[in-house]
């Protein structure tokens, strides 16, 4: 709850030049959403108690460093045209994986909360190693050079 409150805290003081199309940190209600759906519908019932156990430890410890976090995860597109035009893939994407937690009657809820856990994370570390590759290294000609043209 302390890290919920963290995480809005920090929601409330960016909103001036808030950038819509995503979030800073998974939202508080995804949150609720992975452990309440990990409970319901697959502790001690898709994996074994010990495995299960395990599984609520990592997600106590995880998901509220992951709502501190820096990692960027997509905002949930409005249901419509203008949206759907603006970003196809991920609408659809979202009435798909709502056609899945039907059909599979709320387990699929769970799969869902890590993928989308998982997408801020992947975002983040594809970043990471982006940014690695652009930087290079300033070499002594490049210090020489830019020596030469300031004096």
């Amino acid at each position: 709850m302390i890290f919920g409150a963290l995480r809005l805290a920090r929601f409330n003081a960016q909103l001036v030049g808030f950038d819509k199309n995503y979030f800073l940190g998974v939202p508080v209600p995804i949150t609720a959403i992975t452990i309440s759906s990990f409970f319901l519908f697959h502790f001690n019932k898709n994996f074994s108690p010990d495995l299960s156990v395990a599984f609520v430890y990592i997600l106590t410890f995880l998901l509220p460093i992951l709502m501190l976090s820096k990692f960027r995860y997509d905002i949930t597109p409005k249901f419509s045209k203008r949206e759907f035009k603006a970003h196809p893939v991920k609408t659809t994407l979202v009435i798909l994986i709502i056609i899945m937690v039907f059909a599979t009657r709320g387990e699929g809820l769970f799969p869902f909360c890590i993928f989308y856990l998982s997408t801020g994370i992947y975002r983040g570390m594809v970043n990471s190693v982006r940014k690695m590759f652009r930087s290079k290294p300033h070499t002594d000609e490049e210090e020489n050079l830019k020596y030469k043209t300031t004096n």
